[in-house]
């Protein structure tokens, strides 16, 4: 059995690459993963409403709506593990002309309190191999000031990538 075949396994018995259940939301770091690691989220291009102007320097830059908590976490794609399988950034947009692709430092994750977990994707191979959480311990039911704090955090973090 090969690397691949192994998670893939791992992922049909809910067990994410780090060895954690990724459907337990206690589990909210993993201290493996560098904080020099950069992971990758997918943004929509339209609406308007994910980008803001920057009241000082007017540049665009992300609004909180681009990093919404569904009750998993954040989705989003680590860098190296897409490097580690072969997979092109632009591999993310499946075609799709609609999204950009905006990179942060894990450090920005964990500075906001938060936390990353892989939690692979079989049903999306090969880029669900990459496939990540950004969570925190809050989760399932993260207050709206708490979220709200870690979007911003990871807002202003994020740059476009692609």
């Amino acid at each position: 059995m090969n690397y691949r075949q192994g998670l893939v396994e791992k992922t049909q018995h809910g067990v994410g690459c780090s060895g954690g259940n990724v459907d337990d939301t206690r589990v909210w770091d993993d201290a493996h993963i560098p904080d020099d690691e950069i992971v990758l989220r997918r943004v929509p291009a339209k609406p308007d409403f994910f980008l803001q102007k920057d009241l000082v320097s007017a540049a665009a830059r992300l609004s909180r709506a681009a990093f919404n908590f569904d009750p998993n976490g954040i989705s989003v794609y680590r860098d190296s593990l897409m490097r580690e399988h072969g997979i092109e950034r632009e591999q993310i947009f499946r075609g799709r002309t609609d999204l950009r692709l905006y990179q942060l430092p894990v450090s920005a994750v964990r500075q906001a309190e938060a936390g990353v977990v892989d939690a692979i994707r079989p049903d999306d191979l090969p880029v669900g191999l990459a496939h990540a959480l950004i969570r925190c311990k809050e989760l399932p039911s993260v207050p709206k000031q708490r979220r709200r704090e870690i979007q911003d955090i990871l807002a202003d973090a994020a740059f476009r990538a692609l």
